[in-house]
C-alpha cells in the first residue's frame, strides 16, 4: 500500500469513533494489568477486568463467585493500594462474577435402522448359533429392533 494512503488511513482511523473505541480498550486493559499487579498470584489468574464508576467506585470483574468473595476480603487493602497506584481516589469496590457462558447442547445422535437384509442376516445367524444360547438371543433381539422415529 502506497505511503499516502497508508497516512490517510492512519488520519481517518484517528478522527473517528474507532479511534475512541481503541483507546478505552487500552485504557481499560491498562487498568485490569494493574488491579492484577495488586491482587495475589491465586486470585490474578481470575480477574477478568475492571472499570472504575463514578464517585470512585473500582468494578472488579472476576470468573468465579470463590475469588469474588475473596476479593471482597481484602476490599480495604486493595482499595488503598489500588487508590495509590492509580493516583484516583478510589472509596468503594464491587465485585462482579463473570461466568464462562454455557456450553452449546450436545447434539442427539441421529437414530440408525437396520436395514430388512440386515435383519435377516442376524436371524440367520442366530439360528446356527446353538453352541450359545445368550449370543443367539441376543441377536434375536437386535433384529427385532425397529426405528424409534415418530410416526
Amino acid at each position: 500500500m502506497p505511503e499516502s494512503k497508508l497516512n490517510s488511513l492512519n488520519q481517518l482511523m484517528s478522527r473517528t469513533r474507532l479511534a475512541d473505541l481503541g483507546a478505552e480498550a487500552h485504557r481499560l486493559e491498562r487498568l485490569r494489568e494493574a488491579l492484577r499487579s495488586l491482587l495475589p498470584a491465586d486470585l490474578a489468574s481470575w480477574c477478568l477486568g475492571a472499570e472504575i464508576q463514578k464517585q470512585g467506585t473500582l468494578v472488579v470483574y472476576m470468573a468465579s463467585s470463590a475469588a469474588a468473595t475473596a476479593v471482597r476480603y481484602r476490599q480495604q487493602t486493595l482499595l488503598a493500594e489500588a487508590s495509590e497506584a492509580l493516583k484516583q481516589p478510589l472509596t468503594r469496590l464491587e465485585t462482579r462474577v463473570m461466568p464462562d457462558p454455557p456450553l452449546p447442547p450436545v447434539p442427539r445422535p441421529t437414530p440408525r435402522s437396520l436395514s430388512e437384509a440386515v435383519r435377516r442376516l442376524l436371524e440367520q445367524t442366530a439360528d446356527s448359533v446353538s453352541d450359545d444360547p445368550a449370543l443367539a438371543s441376543a441377536l434375536l433381539r437386535l433384529a427385532k429392533h425397529r426405528d424409534r422415529s415418530p410416526d
